[in-house]
C-alpha cells in the first residue's frame, strides 16, 4: 500500500443495545410524559429496553421486538386482545 488515496475513520469501543429510548404503553405505542403518541409505535431496540441500563448481548432483544411486534400489529389490525 504505497499508493494513495487513502482513507480512515476512527472505530471507538461501545455498546450495541440502547440504554434509553421511547417508553410504551402495553400495545407497544410510544408515549411521552405517560401519554401515548397517536400513530407512532415501537419494537425491539427502539423502544425502551426490559432489561433496563444493561444489555445482556447479542440477540437478547429478539424476544422483545416479536412480542411488541405482535401486540403492535393486533393493535392496528384492530385485534388487541386487552
Amino acid at each position: 500500500m504505497e499508493q494513495g488515496p487513502f482513507y480512515s475513520t476512527p472505530i471507538h469501543p461501545g455498546d450495541v443495545g440502547p440504554a434509553a429510548a421511547s417508553s410504551l404503553s402495553t400495545r407497544g405505542r410510544s408515549a411521552l410524559g405517560g401519554f401515548p403518541i397517536e400513530g407512532l409505535y415501537a419494537a425491539g431496540d427502539s423502544a425502551a429496553p426490559v432489561f433496563g441500563a444493561i444489555y445482556l448481548g447479542t440477540g437478547a432483544s429478539l424476544g422483545h421486538a416479536m412480542a411488541f411486534g405482535l401486540r403492535v400489529a393486533r393493535h392496528l389490525a384492530g385485534q388487541s386482545r386487552d
